[in-house]
């Protein structure tokens, strides 16, 4: 018996491991999904592949770079939901996809975060909308409930004359069963755990489509989301006192001086200006580009964080655990900007790059073992602790995605 079970957590194991992480790889100057031997599973006929990992759901986003604007592919499951769409970007929360779209008006500036028009659209996995009409904003709400209690979440829905709705949606019958609050004008929304975090009831006022004002308050009981209390108001009044409980004065800790750190020898030199680089970013709601470096310095804090260099080498020291971050080791180190929720350094010696990436309690480094520039895109794609990597040509752009040995997800 115990034989049995040890070969079958043995064979399950290796049923895990085996499962296969698909990746962008690049095909000539086109951008496919397939594995890490170049099998494609979506053909390679979008200039931008990227890989999304939004609250525990992973998927890509497709962009094909026109003339006269910017279509999108969304690829869920090895599946393509859609193709070749307007939508500017798509997020996959609670079983729904929202998709967004952005507009400016001719003349405005690009230079403006109020010229934009965002439109958002909201669908199921296999791509049937759930309201017939679009909306200027969406809320999915899940965390009135522990998820695995509960089949429903909250859908608030904002009109283009931001009016409100609230609806519940049921997602084993992938409908809406119920309709809270109907075309209102909010006055506030309470997430009430921010007060008390026992609490994850939520406070709605508003003003209805009657023009009366309400306190809705939204509880979940009985395996269910329902009204635990509602009532009318007097919605001045309420704004009023709403709006003077904004105006709090934050407090301000006062920092005193850190202490610097006297130099180890004269042997070593102290350095506090370092190159830096990030992926180069216009504002959100501007059409898809293919992605570029920027490079620029940055001062470093010699109470803080600062490069040591001895023998033409370099390693980065902290002050705060009095110890060397990177070793002394590096012809360079780079700071930079991952995508995720790792920090990091590049590591250069010679015309090779390596990666720092911090995680505690143990961070990993790569060594110099790349001929392009990488960033990280996620350190755990692979499985944990397994980064992707995007690689950055000689001039700053887009080449292809690497794993941490080196592998190019590229064939000419």
């Amino acid at each position: 018996m115990k034989r049995t079970l040890l070969i079958l957590i043995i064979l399950l194991s290796c049923i895990g491991y085996s499962q296969e992480t698909n990746v962008p790889y690049r095909v000539g100057n086109k951008f496919g999904l397939g594995n890490v031997n170049g099998k494609l599973i979506i053909p390679a006929e979008f200039d931008i592949l990227e890989p999304e990992d939004y609250n525990e759901y992973n998927y890509f986003i497709g962009y094909k770079l026109l003339n006269d604007g910017v279509l999108s592919t969304l690829i869920y499951k090895n599946k393509i939901i859609f193709k070749d769409k307007n939508y500017s970007k798509y997020y996959i929360n609670n079983g729904l996809i929202m998709a967004i779209e952005y507009k400016q008006p001719v003349k405005a500036s690009y230079h403006s975060n109020d010229d934009y028009k965002e439109t958002e659209h909201l669908y199921d996995l296999n791509g049937k909308k759930i309201f017939n009409n679009d909306f200027k904003s969406v809320s999915i709400i899940d965390d009135i409930a522990d998820r695995e209690k509960i089949d429903e979440i909250l859908i608030y829905t904002y009109d283009k004359n931001s009016l409100e709705c609230l609806y519940l949606y049921n997602k084993k019958l992938k409908k809406i069963t119920k309709t809270f609050i109907e075309n209102a004008k909010t006055i506030d929304v309470n997430f009430n755990y921010s007060d008390d975090y026992r609490d994850r009831s939520i406070t709605n006022i508003y003003v209805d489509k009657d023009g009366i004002g309400r306190k809705m308050i939204i509880e979940y009981k009985d395996k269910s989301i329902v009204i635990k209390s509602e009532e009318k108001i007097n919605y001045r009044a309420e704004k009023e006192r709403i709006d003077s409980g904004y105006d709090r004065v934050p407090t301000v800790e006062m920092i005193g001086e850190r202490p610097i750190i006297p130099q180890n020898s004269q042997e070593e030199k102290r350095i506090l200006t370092v190159r830096k680089i990030e992926e180069k970013r216009g504002y959100y709601f501007l059409p898809k580009k293919i992605e570029e470096l920027k490079i620029y310095t940055e001062n470093l804090r010699e109470d803080e964080l600062f490069i040591v260099s001895k023998d033409n080498k370099q390693g980065l020291y902290q002050v705060y655990s009095k110890s060397f971050v990177i070793p002394i080791a590096y012809d360079e180190i780079i700071f930079a900007n991952f995508d995720g929720r790792n920090g990091g350094h590049i590591l250069r010696n010679g015309s090779k790059y390596g990666v720092y990436i911090y995680d505690y309690p143990k961070s990993k480094t790569i060594e110099p073992i790349f001929d392009k520039m990488p960033l990280l895109v996620n350190y755990n794609y692979f499985g944990e602790k397994k980064p992707l990597f995007k690689l950055y040509d000689d001039t700053g752009k887009l080449f292809c995605y690497a794993n941490e040995n080196g592998t190019l997800f590229y064939k000419p």
